[in-house]
This record gives C-alpha cells, sequence and structure tokens, in this order.
C-alpha cells in the first residue's frame, strides 16, 4: 500500500484543527494541575510564605513604626504627634492580632505572647506604675508591659505627659519592634527546616511541622472565647464586664477580633488549593480516610462567624457598648468559635496530627 507523504501547506481547516489540539491539551493540562490534590509539602511551603513570613513581616515593621512614633509624640507632646502614635499602636496590635494562630517556631521560643501579648492588668493599676516613681520596680512585669501597656499610656488619658508614662511607652514600644524583629530574623534562618520537614531534624515528619500549626489555631480559638469575648461579657451570665475586653481604650476590639479571623482563616484556608483545609479533603491518611465533608463544614462555619462579624463591626457603637446593650449577637459567635474548635480537634484527628505532641514539642525547643 502507498503512504502518501503529507502536505506542508496548511489549509485554514488545519490551522483549526492544531489550534483545537493545542487548546485542548491545554485545558487537559490545566484541569489536571488544578484537580491535583496538594502534598504536605506544598501547606507547609504555603502556610510559610503567605502565613508566617507574611504575619511576622509586617508584625515587624508596624512594630518600628510604632516605636518612632512613640519616642517622636514624647519629644513633642503635641496632638499631631499623639495621633500619629496612637495610628501606629493600632496597625501594630491588628497585625499581632493576625499573627495570633501562627506564633510557632521562634515566637513560641521566645514566649513572645508573654511578653508582649499579656492582657490582664486594670486600670487602677496602670495609672499607679504611670504617674507615680514609687511603682518603678513593677515596671519589668510581663502584665504591665508590650501592648496593653503601650495603648493605656496612649489611649486612656487625653494626652500622656508624666515622664514616667512617656518613659514607659518608649520602653515598651520598643522592646515590642526588638522582639518582632528578632522573630522575624530567626524565622528567616529557620523557615527553611519547616517547609522541607521531613528531611530531618527539628522536624523528621511533615506532620511534627504541621501539628504545632493546627494546635495554635486551637490555642487562638480559645483565647477568642475565653479572654476576648467569655471573660468581658461575663460568659453572658451576668452584668458584662467590658473593661476587660483588649483594645478596650482604642476602640480596636472589634477589629481585633476581625483580624484574629484573618488569620485563622489563613492558616486553615489561605493557601487553597495548597492549604490543610484542602489536604482534609483529598488526602488518605494511614488510617483515617479524607473528609471533603468536614473540609466543607470548616468553611462555612468560618462563614457564618464571618457574616456574624460583618454585622458587629459595621455597628457605630464600639464593640464594649454592643456586649453590655446587645449581648445576642456576640454569644451566636462565641458559640460558632466553640463549634470551630471542636472541628479543629476533629480535623487533627482526620490528618493524624498530634495536636498535643506539637505543643510539647514547642516547648521542648524553647526550654
Amino acid at each position: 500500500m502507498e503512504i502518501t507523504p503529507m502536505t506542508t501547506q496548511k489549509t485554514p481547516h488545519s490551522f483549526i484543527t492544531s489550534a483545537c489540539v493545542l487548546l485542548c491539551a491545554g485545558v487537559i493540562s490545566l484541569a489536571a494541575t488544578a484537580g491535583a490534590a496538594p502534598t504536605d509539602s506544598d501547606v507547609l511551603a504555603s502556610l510559610s510564605s503567605q502565613g508566617i513570613t507574611k504575619g511576622i513581616t509586617e508584625l515587624a515593621a508596624n512594630s518600628q513604626t510604632l516605636a518612632d512614633k512613640a519616642k517622636q509624640y514624647c519629644e513633642q507632646k503635641d496632638d499631631a504627634s499623639l495621633a500619629e502614635a496612637r495610628e501606629a499602636w493600632k496597625k501594630a496590635y491588628i497585625s499581632w492580632c493576625w499573627l495570633s494562630p501562627f506564633k510557632i517556631g521562634p515566637m513560641k521560643e521566645m514566649q513572645l505572647y508573654k511578653r508582649i501579648g499579656l492582657w490582664r492588668s486594670n486600670d487602677i493599676i496602670f495609672k499607679g506604675i504611670t504617674t507615680s516613681p514609687d511603682f518603678k520596680a513593677m515596671l519589668k512585669a510581663p502584665e504591665l508591659r508590650g501592648f496593653a501597656a503601650s495603648e493605656w499610656i496612649l489611649f486612656a488619658s487625653e494626652k500622656p505627659s508624666a515622664e514616667t508614662a512617656c518613659g514607659h511607652l518608649v520602653d515598651v514600644a520598643s522592646e515590642i519592634a526588638e522582639l518582632s524583629a528578632q522573630a522575624q530574623k530567626e524565622w528567616g534562618e529557620k523557615s527553611s527546616e519547616f517547609v522541607n520537614a521531613g528531611d530531618g531534624m527539628p522536624y523528621m515528619m511533615e506532620s511534627e511541622a504541621m501539628s504545632p500549626v493546627v494546635a495554635e489555631a486551637l490555642n487562638t480559638t480559645e483565647t477568642m472565647l475565653r479572654d476576648r469575648i467569655g471573660l468581658p461579657s461575663n460568659f453572658f451570665k451576668g452584668e458584662a464586664k467590658t473593661e476587660l475586653l483588649e483594645a478596650y481604650h482604642s476602640k480596636t476590639t472589634g477589629k481585633g477580633l476581625q483580624a484574629t479571623l484573618d488569620g485563622l482563616k489563613t492558616v486553615l484556608d489561605g493557601g487553597a488549593p495548597a492549604s490543610i483545609l484542602e489536604l482534609l479533603a483529598t488526602k488518605d491518611g494511614l488510617v483515617n480516610k479524607k473528609n471533603p465533608k468536614l473540609a466543607k463544614a470548616i468553611r462555612k462555619n468560618l462563614d457564618n462567624i464571618q457574616k456574624m462579624l460583618n454585622k458587629i463591626t459595621a455597628e457605630k457603637e464600639p464593640l464594649a457598648k454592643q456586649i453590655a446593650d446587645d449581648p445576642a449577637t456576640m454569644k451566636k459567635v462565641y458559640k460558632k468559635l466553640q463549634k470551630l474548635e471542636e472541628q479543629l480537634l476533629e480535623l487533627s484527628l482526620g490528618l493524624e496530627l498530634d495536636v498535643k505532641a506539637g505543643l510539647e514539642a514547642q516547648i521542648l525547643r524553647q526550654e
């Protein structure tokens, strides 16, 4: 049988055919890529770049601005510099809230939360330490430093001018900046260990790197429930104690809650398709099967929490007044966060993560 050679002349039809073949191949290739399940390594890389690195970089930058503006105010003591210092505080605090679920590695080892994030003292104590030199010895106590102390000095009075107050403001703002910069530097040096988990110490398996992240997400959810909503609302059992709200004086509580939720959403689904939730939906473990139903339920719950927070933050009244006057909506947020906490525990089981071991490993590295 004679085989007729193909002509090199292309007809319009052959151009269309070739284009269709190339287009179809491209579509198939894209579909395969889009439908590919993420690996543990993909998720760790996403958590590092879109979560921890992004968060600690923003915190370091905003904290340095706070330190600069606090110093500027204490030198000038005018309304304009006070307004700038207050705005810088809000940005740094919101960055801190966003980073909350990512406080692993250097942040945990440095005890960053204890050193700059505690919120336990009341106005009487803050007034005492910032107005009288007699309480100078107390100024180094962790609960009288960090974001809580700097917020009180900047917002609790019209214009803080006492030397003790300004000295403490500059001191704690500088410490926040220095610790944030140190955490950023150390994470930059250690992030490759996290991303390449499974290649050796300190993470012999990918799950050993991912477990602390989920554990910290659980910690953050519990902190929101207990400290940021439960205690100030008196757990919805009596008269609200709104003075216990974080960022009460600056009226930044609602934005802080929103930033924390944004951080949680980034932990769980921020790197889609290389996200923890996508891993839950597509990965079979040694014992447990993939669970797309739970992944969908968590996404739905996060959406519901967001809608409720949208309603709260849209109000002109500060969150403190809303909790006191109309606690029903915040109680709904509380219930949904409780559900999220339960879902995170189920997620950790589904992905066969040992959140308890994750926390213990961080403590050991810290020691």
